[in-house]
C-alpha cells in the first residue's frame, strides 16, 4: 500500500507535497485507486496520497486491500 510511482515529468515539479509523499515507499495501490478513481484531477491524486501518508495505519491498508479487490473484481477494473 502506498503512492503509485509518478512519472518523471510529475516530479518535476517543485512542490512541498513531493518530500511528504515520497517519505513511504510507493506501492500499487492506495486511496486514490479506491476513492478517487473517477477523477481525473491531478490534485485530488496527491491530496489522497497525502491523506494516506498522514493518516497511515495497518487497519487502513487491509481496508484498502479489500477494497481494491472489490473495485476490480465487482465494478469491473479501473474506472
Amino acid at each position: 500500500m502506498g503512492p503509485r510511482p509518478l512519472s518523471n515529468e510529475e516530479m518535476t515539479r517543485n512542490n512541498h507535497w513531493k518530500t511528504v509523499r515520497l517519505s513511504v515507499k510507493p506501492g500499487l495501490t492506495g486511496l486514490w485507486q479506491i476513492k478517487g478513481r473517477g477523477s481525473n484531477k491531478f490534485i485530488d491524486w496527491v491530496n489522497y496520497d497525502l491523506e494516506y501518508v498522514q493518516k497511515g495505519s495497518f487497519l487502513m491498508d487491509v481496508k484498502i486491500v479489500f477494497l481494491t479487490i472489490f473495485a476490480v473484481t465487482i465494478k469491473g477494473g479501473a474506472v
